[in-house]
């Protein structure tokens, strides 16, 4: 049986980056927005494979009255929503917008209101494909309203490092640059998506082949970042302690970020 290198360097390098940095969590207040985000485009990468999206077993187990075709895709875009706050929340915090909580909290839950809805209206619930998007109509809608959320996040994440690093030491840059790939990778990924969704089959087999492998990479290079960011933050002053002691506010774009 071969091993598929990717998805085993991904989900070995990430399950590394959150155990790692959960030893973090108390000492490094900030740090934790990464960590679950890292968690959860792990989950999302897995789940949104093909040999598991396409796999309809939920929908078969369940009663005849009770549909729920493409559940895992949903489940694994709702996912993906969630890390995708979860960076928006690393960029606030790095620019010290602590607030940002309640209401990235409100964005992702009114999100997942209307990609529940979007689900159902649009009978993806009872038609199994590959990927929801591909019924068109309203699940055009509902593939847009993701690859809004993860764009807006990348997109964050990618201007606040633009901004950090002519700031920053050569060791934060190192530290930030996967993050920086990750980003770019991340983007590119949504622009496929979404050029997917308004011409459907534009790529022919080629985006299902490799999306995930895409998606994977993006994942792997925030991983890296997380345990660089895990190295550096382990060596240095408490989250608490860093901003009692300076105040700058490209101190908090580079320590945050990590």
């Amino acid at each position: 049986m071969t091993v598929p290198v990717l998805p085993t360097v991904t989900g070995v390098a990430g399950a590394v980056a959150v155990l790692l940095r959960l030893s973090l969590w108390r000492s490094h207040p900030g740090s934790r927005p990464l960590t679950v985000a890292l968690a959860l485009l792990m989950l999302a990468a897995v789940l949104t494979q093909p040999a598991i999206i396409s796999d309809d077993w939920v929908d078969q187990a369940t009663p005849e009255s009770v549909r729920l075709a493409n559940v895992s895709n949903l489940i694994g875009d709702l996912v993906a929503v969630a890390a995708a706050c979860c960076l928006v929340l690393t960029v606030g915090h790095a620019w010290g917008q602590r607030r940002l909580m309640r209401w990235t909290g409100r964005s992702f839950a009114a999100t997942s209101v209307l990609l529940l809805v979007l689900y159902a209206v649009s009978e993806a619930h009872v038609t199994p494909t590959m990927y929801i998007g591909n019924l068109g109509g309203l699940a055009s809608v509902y593939i847009y309203v993701t690859a809004a959320a993860l764009l807006v996040a990348n997109l964050a994440v990618l201007g606040s490092l633009i901004y950090a690093f002519p700031h920053s030491t050569d060791r934060t840059r190192i530290s930030l640059l996967p993050m920086a790939i990750g980003a770019i990778v991340g983007t590119a990924l949504i622009v496929l998506l979404v050029v997917d969704g308004l011409w459907p089959n534009r790529f022919g087999g080629w985006y299902v082949e490799w999306s995930w492998r895409i998606a994977a990479v993006m994942v792997l290079a925030y991983a890296v970042s997380g345990i660089l960011g895990y190295l550096q933050l382990r060596g240095g002053p408490s989250g608490r302690d860093r901003e009692q002691d300076e105040r700058g506010e490209q101190h908090q774009v580079h320590g945050a970020l990590q």
